[in-house]
């Protein structure tokens, strides 16, 4: 089956001095699209002004907007990155940005990046994002190099990552027999049971089956056990449909490799490949063996006059 991740629907403003930024962003992630409506929206992508500060609820990445740019300094001060899932192994030090406005910061925001005493890149979250998460750049990204660092399209696209791993949609994909599912699904009240069904085969002779999952029992879903399709569903609505196959643990195992070299026999077997037999070697041998045999005549054959026996002179 070919995979197919959770398609994630992107809402930003149009008509900004954002608009390479924005549209940067849309197109640069699979399976990510851009919509009109802001309700529609699994992400909105929006620019801070203090003029109207009013930001989104749910999932967002905000920018500060700085109506004065370019009249302020660049800011200085070490860069320090906080030890967290999003910032891993990312390098912020060729950040270069203005000063400029600040987004005022509330209770719960989790700074990610510092340059001196300034939160430059925090992460919002609970109440005041309506439950939602949102990702804060506090500076303003066009007075800045920030478009320009791999750093900052690896944080955008973990932060999208994990924005569609929470999405409850369908999905496609491969796992391995037995493979445990990550999946996102209903908790409410309402919730109904996650149903697993599975077909090995097909045509007449195909197996068919299912089980019905409690929610409280989700987290530890598998994939089949031997191969097949599937399909898992909670209610009417369809959360993965994905192909389980056999992979052996053995074509992994390293521990008894070693070095080897297979050179050495190459050239016989070169010469024995491309040689062809003689169909006259029979012939040849009868002919060596009765040389050999004419050669030790001719050898060992008296010479004519020499006496036969050894005749002695008596004293």
């Amino acid at each position: 089956r070919r995979p197919a991740p959770k398609a994630l629907l992107v809402h930003h403003e149009a008509g900004t001095k954002f608009d390479p930024i924005f549209k940067q962003i849309t197109g640069s992630y699979d399976a990510v699209s851009w919509v009109a409506e802001p309700e529609r929206a699994d992400i909105q992508i929006v620019a801070y002004n203090p003029l109207n500060p009013a930001l989104p609820e749910g999932d967002a990445v905000v920018f500060a907007e700085d109506p004065k740019a370019g009249g302020a300094g660049y800011f200085d001060g070490n860069l320090v990155e906080e030890a967290l899932p999003l910032m891993e192994g990312l390098n912020w030090q060729g950040l270069i940005a203005r000063k400029g406005i600040a987004i005022p910061p509330k209770d719960g925001d989790g700074a990610l990046l510092w340059q001196g005493a300034r939160p430059m890149i925090f992460l919002r979250r609970g109440a005041a994002t309506g439950g939602g998460r949102q990702l804060i750049f506090n500076f303003d990204a066009i007075e800045s190099n920030a478009a320009r660092l791999p750093a900052f399209a690896i944080l955008l696209y973990r932060y999208f990552e994990e924005v569609r791993g929470a999405k409850v949609a369908e999905e496609a994909g491969n796992y391995e027999c037995g493979q445990p599912l990550q999946f996102a699904f209903r908790l409410d009240a309402d919730a109904p049971p996650l149903t697993l069904e599975w077909q090995r085969g097909t045509g007449e002779s195909a197996e068919r089956g299912s089980a019905e999952i409690p929610l409280s029992q989700a987290r530890f879903t598998r994939a089949p056990e031997s191969p097949a399709h599937f399909t898992l569903r909670q209610g009417e609505a369809t959360l993965i449909r994905g192909s389980a196959h056999f992979a052996d643990a053995r074509e992994a195992d390293l521990s008894k490799s070693a070095p080897f070299n297979d050179v050495a026999g190459q050239q016989a077997a070169i010469i024995e490949s491309n040689a062809e037999p003689d169909s006259l070697w029979q012939l040849w041998l009868v002919l060596l063996v009765a040389a050999l045999a004419a050669s030790w005549w001719f050898v060992e054959k008296p010479e004519p006059g020499e006496a036969a026996t050894d005749e002695r002179v008596p004293g």
